[in-house]
């Protein structure tokens, strides 16, 4: 009898283990599932922050294919045209005059 209950509390202690084992991997997936969730939230953020400046570039790209468009059948400015907007826009002055 001795024997068996010997052997029933090294079964015990074996399933104990087992026991605490699946526990500890149970809080290892919970963990891990969190950090997969968060990270999957960051992609998504990711993706719409990519849309949106997707969608700004289009935007500046049509801009640029009007300003080329509007620009094929006028003058080019010139040197002194050019240097004052640049002094323009240097010194913020839009009555500057060179």
């Amino acid at each position: 009898m001795s024997n068996k209950i010997k052997e029933i509390n090294k079964k015990m202690r074996s399933l104990q283990q087992s026991v605490d084992q699946i526990s500890s991997l149970a809080k290892e997936t919970k963990s891990m599932t969190y950090a997969v969730h968060d990270e999957v939230c960051y992609i998504d953020e990711l993706c719409v922050a990519i849309r949106d400046l997707n969608t700004q570039i289009e935007r500046l790209t049509d801009k640029v294919d009007l300003m080329y468009e509007a620009g094929k059948y006028t003058y080019p400015p010139s040197s002194d045209e050019i240097i004052e907007e640049m002094l323009r826009i240097v010194y913020n002055d839009p009555d500057i005059q060179f």
